[in-house]
């Protein structure tokens, strides 16, 4: 089969994973290594797994339609919109192989058909809650017991072993021997809780390392494909004049004096710490008349990479940041593309299809980075974080939009990191956290960056 044909070595070993497990594992390849694809084919492969009802952010509702278009020529209904848009959807869900939806939805359609579908996927479950066994769309999903079921993510840990009990135990539930039918069971026999003044902390790594590997392996699919070579480079400065004169304020009073003598209180530590961020990125966003010299940096980097011939995406953790990104680009006259969240589904396609399809080099894409989800953007192959979420696994699948299937250069990933600032803490916390879950999900990568430091 010619479709087949086309299809990576690792791809086809994933579809026979698939189908070895019936249709019920967790597939959790690394972000960009072409999980859409592979979990489509294995099901078009098995005419018993349809109709598939495809869960997933806004921003994937248009990603999985066109892989169905693209490489199976299948069409498919986005069930979202409005209230009256959804009722006219409604009349042609079952004619439809594929129903692809958002999380929200979820419940409306079970409601309105029941259990219409053989297969469900739930696509990068971790942005919604499915770790946490006491939100409610996890108690709904595990309500629903389909007869196949893929959850899909590439970041299944965020904390330490316990996370993955949700997804275990949606898949076999009734495996008492794993103890996979009850968290504290699971607790109990995977992880270190110590008893302390709140109650339970559980440790980062597991009780033993090798048996809780040999557990993953029976459920989920873990590769960290080496084919699309990335890097991480920091690149430090200092803050200007400026920024260090209401950094010392926020660090001495917790305050915020301007030159009108207005002043920002900051409340807590945690507003504090906000306050800091958002004074790096871009003294812009707390209304201080001053770009930074974060955003300086960014805009000469852009420039020298724009003039090497190669494709810039700027990503920001505060969308605030954004309007004034955009406006210190504007005079290196290259074309310039924004996504983020609040955008409709037709304005996460229109941005990422319009940039991947512009014939120049010459183009920057803006974006939060809670927004690089399920999007590909492998036009470019330099990637400047202004700033960086406090979660390691975001800012990893904000990096995997440029490093996936399709990139055909090495992808530069560059932090902006102040000297002498929180940065040095922060960065030191999401390296600690990655490890975490290095030693948990892949223990071959956690050895290597332990040599690596040594």
């Amino acid at each position: 089969m010619e479709i087949m044909n086309q299809l990576t070595p690792q791809q086809l070993e994933g579809i026979d994973f698939i189908k070895q497990h019936n249709y019920r594992c967790l597939v959790a390849d690394k972000a960009g290594s072409g999980k859409t694809r592979m979990v489509l084919q294995a099901l078009l492969d098995q005419p018993s797994t349809l109709p598939v009802l495809i869960i997933c952010i806004k921003v994937g509702l248009p990603v999985w339609k066109n892989e169905l278009l693209k490489w199976f020529d299948k069409e498919s209904l986005i069930y979202h919109g409005t209230p009256n848009e959804r009722q006219e959807q409604q009349q042609l869900v079952k004619e439809n192989s594929f129903i692809i939806t958002t999380y929200p939805m979820l419940e409306e359609l079970v409601k309105e058909f029941g259990i219409f579908f053989s297969t469900l996927i739930i696509d990068e479950y971790h942005m919604f809650g499915l770790i946490n066994r006491k939100t409610k769309f996890f108690k709904f999903v595990d309500q629903l017991r389909p007869k196949y079921l893929l959850p899909v993510t590439g970041t299944p840990m965020r904390r330490n072993p316990s996370d993955m009990f949700t997804v275990l135990h949606l898949l076999d539930r009734n495996n008492k021997q794993d103890c996979l039918h009850s968290f504290w069971s699971f607790v109990d026999k995977w992880c270190i809780a110590i008893k302390d003044f709140f109650g339970y902390t559980i440790e980062k790594m597991p009780k033993n390392t090798d048996e809780f590997q040999e557990l993953l392996s029976r459920y989920m699919l873990r590769r960290d494909f080496s084919e699309i070579p990335s890097i991480r480079q920091p690149l430090a400065i200092q803050m200007n004049k400026i920024q260090q004169k209401y950094y010392k304020q926020l660090q001495k009073d917790l305050q915020i004096t301007y030159e009108n003598e207005k002043i920002l209180l900051t409340p807590n530590q945690m507003v504090k710490i906000l306050r800091v961020r958002q004074l790096l990125v871009c003294p812009k966003i707390l209304g201080i008349d001053d770009i930074g010299a974060g955003l300086e940096a960014v805009v000469q980097q852009t420039e020298q990479e724009l003039s090497e011939d190669n494709s810039v995406i700027i990503f920001t953790p505060f969308t605030d940041a954004i309007p004034f990104i955009k406006e210190e680009l504007a005079r290196l006259e290259t074309t310039i593309f924004v996504i983020q969240g609040g955008f409709s589904v037709e304005q996460y396609d229109e941005v990422q299809t319009k940039f991947q399809e512009l014939p120049t080099k010459n183009k920057v894409m803006i974006c939060s980075i809670k927004s690089g989800a399920s999007i590909t953007l492998t036009e470019a192959n330099i990637c400047l974080f202004l700033g960086y979420e406090r979660s390691a696994t975001d800012n990893d699948q904000a990096e995997k939009r440029s490093a996936r299937k399709g990139q055909t250069k090495l992808v530069r990933c560059m932090y902006i990191l102040y000297e002498n600032s929180p940065d040095d803490d922060i960065i030191r916390g999401l390296n600690d956290k990655q490890l975490s879950i290095d030693v948990c999900i892949n223990p071959q990568r956690y050895l290597e960056k332990i040599i690596d430091k040594s």
